[in-house]
């Protein structure tokens, strides 16, 4: 799945759309690995995944969370990758992932932000590694969502076309909106709510 962000989008509207996500994979004993978005580090995200009510233990055990070297402590949830080589950070993020499939012995949900890829690794490299990860994955099981924000086409392109699942998200005058690229949806207004005590969301659709 690939979800492209349009021009002021807000991070609060991904992270309201792949909340509810995680935090499925994770009430069900699966494991979620992520790379954040740029802006967003370990505590935020923590903090977001709080807010679902499936406590500490099971959110350090079943979550992983990707820092670039010396950004933050390691260990869970953090683990380090290594900003200067993408083949160093991609057989880290393989054992990552072996080690949540073995502990759960069942496939894991891949979130990936494609924008901190291009930051810090040159971009034929990251597109490889992209394709590499999208093929493991029709092996493995598992789901693989990858996000692009606004200013990179070149990788946002090719991980669509990778993708079998495109949405793409829209802000019209402060309300988000979300439609189906691949396949084709109508158009919805993308709303977050508190509804059940946990953050959630609402589609209405727009006419």
């Amino acid at each position: 799945m690939f979800v492209e962000l349009g021009a002021d989008i807000p991070l609060v509207a991904p992270a309201s759309l792949f909340g509810p996500l995680c935090a499925n994979f994770l009430a069900h004993d699966m494991g979620v690995l992520l790379i954040p978005p740029c802006g967003q580090n370990v505590d935020r995200v923590m903090a977001w995944m709080g807010g679902y009510g499936l406590g500490e233990e099971r959110l350090s055990r079943l979550m992983r969370i990707a820092e670039m070297r010396d950004a933050a402590a390691a260990g869970p949830p953090v683990f380090h990758m290594d900003p200067d080589d993408i083949r160093v950070s991609h057989r880290i993020w393989n054992e990552e992932k072996r080690k949540l499939t073995e502990a759960t012995g069942r496939p894991v949900l891949k979130l990936v932000n494609v924008d901190s890829a291009g930051i810090h690794w040159p971009l034929e490299q990251a597109r490889r590694v992209m394709e590499a990860e999208s093929k493991a994955t029709k092996d493995e099981g598992g789901l693989l969502s990858l996000l692009s924000m606004p200013g990179n086409d070149w990788l946002g392109r090719d991980a669509s076309n990778m993708s079998s699942i495109h949405l793409r998200l829209a802000d019209e005058r402060g309300v988000t909106l979300i439609q189906g690229v691949r396949p084709r949806t109508p158009l919805y207004a993308l709303e977050s709510t508190g509804e059940d005590g946990y953050p959630s969301v609402r589609l209405t659709p727009m006419k």
